[in-house]
C-alpha cells in the first residue's frame, strides 16, 4: 500500500464549533478519562447495551471483545467468534484406502509411488503394486467351453477351439467359455449371453495388432467378461448392450479403451484401462467414454495416461458413477486437430450425471475434473483432486466449471496447477468439508494458485471449506456472480514473485459476497479486498493480516465504490488498517463488532482501526480498541459514529481534508457524526494533530 499527501484538516481546520471543541476537552498529547463525550441529545436510556452474543466485556469495561479459543487452533480447526472451542472445518475424515494428509489439513491417497510393472497396478490402500488378477484358479467349474491358441488338431471338438469367436459361435445363450494362456489376434463379435473368462490378464491377451477397430464389441445383455488383456484396438470394448467386467486390462486403445453408447449398461470392476492414444489426425480420445443415454458403475479400477481424457460422461441421460478408484496421468494429445491437447481426469458433458466416490484423481493435465456445457451434473465425495498441470491454455484446475452443477463434499483439492476450482459462465458449485490447500512457506512462488476462482454468473456456496496457503489470491470472485461462505477458513495466503497479491478474498465490481461464521487469518496485503462489489460478514474473524513488501495489512480494504456490511465480526491484530474504505462511492456499514490491536505496517505507517477516505462508513455498537495511531479516521469522508467505544488507542479519533466531527446535525458530505453514547475511554488523544497520509487503493 502506497500514500500519498492530504492537504488541509488539522484539527484548528476541522470547521467545528469552538463550543463543541472545548466541550469534546481536546487535549493534544495528553490522555484522556473515561468520562462520555457530553451527551447534546441525551437519549431516554443511556446505559449501555450488553454485550452482542459472542462478545464479552473487556476485563477493564473497555467495551466488548470476540469470545475465541485461547490458544491457536490444530490442524484441522478454527477459531470461530462466541467460541473457546476450536471448531472442525474441511475434510473431518478419510475415507478407506487414504490417510491424513502431511501437515493434517485434508486427506491424501494411499498408493505405491512410481509405475506399476504389466499385468499390476496401483490399489488405494497398498503402498506396493499388485497383481490386476491371479493365474492360478482356471479354468472356472461352470466353463462349457474352452479356448487354448495352441491347441492340437486332435484336441479340437465341439467344445475346444482355437480361437474367441468360434467358441462364441458354438456355445449356447447363458454358456461359460474359459480362454486359456496364449495371444488372439481378433476382434470378438458377442451377440448372445455368455460369460468369456481368461486365465488372467498376464497370460491371456486378445490383440488387435495396432489395425483392428474393435476387440470386443457387445451387441446384447447380459454378457461377463473377466481374466484377460485387450491390447492394440482402435476401440478395446465397445458395448451397446449390458456388460459386467472384471479382472481385464485394456491397454493401448486409439479412440477409447471402452466405449459404451446407445442407452448400454456397465458395470466394471477391478479394470485398469490405460495408455490409450489418439488416431492421428482425429480430435478426441478417451479411456472410458459413456454416452447417448448409458449407464456406467465402475469400482475399484484405474483409468491412467489415456490421451486427451481418461473418463468421460457425454450427452443427456448418460450416468457414470466412479468409486474406490483411480484417474491419473492423463496425457496431452499429439495430434494436431484435438480439440485441445487436453489430458483432462473426468470430463462431464451435456446432461450428463457423473459421480465420483472416495476416488483419487491425480497428476492430471488441464484439468482434474471438467464441466463442459449446461447440464452437466458432477459430484465429488470422500475423494482427493491433485496435482494437476497447467498447459499453455488451461489453469491446471483441479475442478473446471464451463457451466453445469458441481457438488464436493469430504473432498482434498491440492497443489492443482494455478485454481484449484474456477466456475465460468452460469456454472454452480457447492462445496461442503472440503479442504483446498496447498504447500506453505514457498519463498516467492512464481506461479499463482488460488483456491476458488468465478467468473460470469457463476454461483458458489462454500461449507466448512479450508483453503489454504493459496498464491496470489485465494478466492476471487469477479463477473455478475456470487459466492457464500459459511464455517470456512481462509488462511496463509501468499503473494508471488514481485510481491503481487497475498489476497485471501478479492470481490470485483458487481459480483457479491456473503461470509458467516467463518475465519481469515493470516492473509497478506489485505485479507479481504472489495473493488467495487458487494460483501455482507456476519460474525466472521478476521486475525493477523500481514504486510506486504513493508506495508498493507488490512483486514479489509473497500475501493472503487464497494460496499461491505459488517456484523458481529472480529478484527484482531492486523496491520495498517484493519478496515479501510476508500475512493468515492464505496461504503461501509460496521454494526456490533470489535476491531482491536491493530498494528502499524511493516514500514511504521497507519495503525489504524478504521480510516475512511473520500468514502463513508457507519459504525454501531463497535469496538475499537488498542490501535497503534487511530481508532478511527476520516479524510474527506463522512459518517457516522453511534454508542460505540473507542479505548486505549494513541489517537481515537481523527478528521482532515474538510471532515467535520460533530454531536448533531443532519447527515451530508463530509460529515462525521459522532453520537453522545459513544465513549472515549483512556485513549492517549482524543482528536488527532497534522495530518495522515491517506493510502492508495491496492
Amino acid at each position: 500500500m502506497s500514500s500519498r499527501p492530504q492537504t488541509g484538516g488539522l484539527v484548528a481546520r476541522l470547521g467545528m464549533p469552538r463550543g463543541l471543541l472545548l466541550a469534546l476537552g481536546v487535549v493534544f498529547g495528553c490522555s484522556d478519562t473515561a468520562a462520555p463525550v457530553p451527551q447534546a441529545q441525551p437519549t431516554a436510556n443511556s446505559e449501555r447495551p450488553p454485550c452482542t452474543a459472542g462478545f464479552r466485556a473487556e476485563e477493564r469495561g473497555r467495551g466488548c471483545v470476540p469470545i475465541l479459543p485461547p490458544r491457536e487452533c490444530p490442524a484441522g480447526t478454527r477459531s470461530q467468534v462466541g467460541s473457546v472451542e476450536c471448531v472442525a472445518v474441511g475434510v473431518t475424515r478419510c475415507a478407506a484406502g487414504f490417510e491424513r494428509a502431511e501437515g493434517g489439513w485434508g486427506c491424501s491417497p494411499i498408493l505405491t509411488q512410481g509405475s506399476c510393472p504389466q499385468a499390476e497396478r496401483p490399489r488405494l490402500g497398498v503402498r506396493d503394486c499388485v497383481p490386476v488378477a491371479s493365474c492360478d484358479a482356471f479354468p472356472p467349474p461352470e466353463a462349457t467351453h474352452f479356448v487354448r491358441a495352441d491347441y492340437a488338431a486332435v484336441e479340437l471338438d465341439k467344445t475346444h477351439f482355437r480361437t474367441i469367436g468360434a467358441a462364441i459361435a458354438a456355445a449356447p445363450s447363458g454358456a461359460t467359455v474359459a480362454i486359456d494362456r496364449g495371444t488372439y489376434v481378433e476382434s470378438v463379435d458377442i451377440s448372445k449371453p455368455v460369460t468369456l473368462v481368461g486365465r488372467c490378464p498376464a497370460e491371456t491377451l486378445v490383440s488387435g495388432a495396432g489395425t483392428a477397430t474393435k476387440g470386443l464389441l457387445v451387441r446384447t445383455r447380459d454378457v461377463s467378461l473377466r481374466g484377460f488383456t485387450i491390447d492394440g484396438f482402435e476401440y478395446g470394448m465397445h458395448v451397446v448392450g449390458r456388460l459386467a467386467m472384471r479382472d481385464v486390462i485394456v491397454r493401448g486403445s486409439r479412440r477409447a479403451g471402452i466405449f459404451s453408447a446407445q442407452q448400454a449398461t456397465l458395470e466394471l470392476s477391478n479394470v485398469v484401462v490405460e495408455g490409450g492414444t489418439m488416431v492421428p489426425g482425429t480430435r478426441e480420445a478417451y479411456g472410458l467414454l459413456v454416452q447417448q443415454g448409458s449407464t456406467a458403475r465402475v469400482e475399484d479400477s484405474v483409468f491412467a495416461d489415456n490421451e486427451f481424457t481418461n473418463v468421460a460422461a457425454l450427452d443427456a441421460g448418460t450416468s457414470l458413477r466412479v468409486s474406490r478408484s483411480i484417474i491419473k496421468s492423463g496425457r496431452s494429445s499429439s495430434s494436431a486437430n484435438a480439440l485441445s491437447s487436453a489430458g483432462v481426469g473426468a470430463v462431464a458433458g451435456k446432461g450428463a450425471t457423473f459421480d465420483i466416490e472416495e476416488s483419487a484423481i491425480l497428476d492430471n493435465r488441464e484439468n482434474g475434473v471438467l464441466l463442459l456445457e449446461s447440464g452437466a451434473t458432477v459430484s465429488i465425495r470422500g475423494s482427493v483432486v491433485a496435482g494437476t498441470r497447467p498447459s499453455d491454455s488451461a489453469d491446471g484446475a483441479g475442478l473446471f466449471a464451463f457451466a453445469g452443477s458441481a457438488f464436493a463434499e469430504e473432498t482434498t483439492f491440492a497443489e492443482n496447477g494455478r485454481t484449484d476450482v474456477a466456475l465460468q459462465g452460469a456454472a454452480e458449485a457447492e462445496l461442503t468439508s472440503v479442504t483446498i490447500a496447498r504447500a506453505a512457506g514457498q519463498a516467492a512462488p512464481t506461479t499463482e494458485g488460488a483456491a476458488l476462482v468465478t467468473e460470469g454468473r457463476a454461483r458458489a456456496t462454500l461449507r466448512s471449506v479450508a483453503a489454504l496457503a493459496s498464491r496470489n489470491l485465494g478466492l476471487r470472485i469477479r463477473g455478475t456472480g456470487s459466492a457464500s461462505i459459511v464455517e470456512s477458513l481462509v488462511a496463509d495466503t501468499a503473494p508471488v514473485a514481485g510481491d503481487i497479491g497475498g489476497y485471501a478474498l478479492a470481490v470485483a465490481p458487481h459480483s457479491v459476497l456473503a461470509m458467516s461464521r467463518s475465519t481469515v487469518r493470516n492473509a497478506t496485503a489485505a485479507s479481504l479486498l472489495l473493488d467495487g462489489g458487494t460483501a455482507k460478514l456476519s460474525e466472521v474473524l478476521v486475525t493477523h493480516t500481514r504486510s506486504r513488501a513493508g506495508s498493507g495489512g488490512n483486514a479489509i480494504s473497500v475501493q472503487t465504490g464497494g460496499t461491505v456490511e459488517i456484523e458481529r465480526s472480529a478484527f484482531v491484530s492486523n496491520r495498517s488498517i484493519a478496515i479501510g474504505v476508500i475512493s468515492e462511492g464505496s461504503r461501509a456499514s460496521v454494526v456490533d463488532s470489535t476491531i482491536m490491536d491493530t498494528d502499524s505496517d511493516d514500514g511504521g505507517s497507519f495503525g489504524m482501526g478504521v480510516f475512511v477516505a473520500g468514502a463513508s462508513a457507519s459504525i454501531l455498537r463497535t469496538t475499537i480498541l488498542s490501535s497503534k495511531s487511530v481508532g478511527v479516521a476520516f479524510a474527506s469522508g463522512s459518517g457516522l459514529l453511534d454508542d460505540s467505544v473507542l479505548a486505549n488507542n494513541t489517537v481515537a479519533m481523527h478528521a482532515q481534508g474538510g471532515s467535520t466531527l460533530a454531536e448533531t446535525g443532519e447527515p451530508r458530505p463530509l460529515f462525521v457524526l459522532v453520537s453522545a453514547t459513544t465513549r472515549l475511554i483512556e485513549n492517549g488523544a482524543r482528536l488527532g494533530s497534522g495530518l495522515v497520509p491517506v493510502p492508495s487503493p491496492f
